[in-house]
This record gives structure tokens, C-alpha cells and sequence, in this order.
């Protein structure tokens, strides 16, 4: 099923979720590090995408704004 409102940046179709990890289990970061990486795919041209959230250093200062209000 597609995700409403997620757009391929390359062709404008809509992506489809995937499946979720945690970002510990897919990149060399700490554990524990609470972030995700979830992976879709376009339901128009097919393309892969891997959307990442930043390392918990990164939520707390650099985008603190979005991950914590």
C-alpha cells in the first residue's frame, strides 16, 4: 500500500512503505540509539529508498527543534 502524501523525488509517483528496522541492526551505530531506517519503494518507476533517521547525537542538538518540540 502506498503512503499517502510520500512522493519518488525522482518521477513524483507515490512510495510504498517497505519494512522498518532499527538503525542499530542496519548501520554501525551505538545501541540503543533509538533511530529507525525504513525502506520504500515507488510505486510508479520502481526505485528503492532507505530514509534514515539521524544518530541520537544529531536528534538532540543539530534537529532538536523537530525530534523533541
Amino acid at each position: 500500500m502506498a503512503q499517502e502524501g510520500i512522493k519518488c523525488p525522482l518521477c513524483g509517483g507515490d512510495l510504498c512503505w517497505d519494512n522498518d528496522f532499527d538503525a542499530s541492526d542496519v548501520h554501525d551505530r551505538e545501541e540503543d540509539d533509538g533511530g529507525i531506517v525504513s525502506y520504500y519503494h515507488c510505486m510508479n518507476c520502481g526505485r528503492g529508498y532507505e530514509i534514515t533517521d539521524p544518530e541520537k547525537d544529531e536528534r538532540e542538538t543539530t534537529y532538536k527543534k523537530y525530534w523533541h518540540g
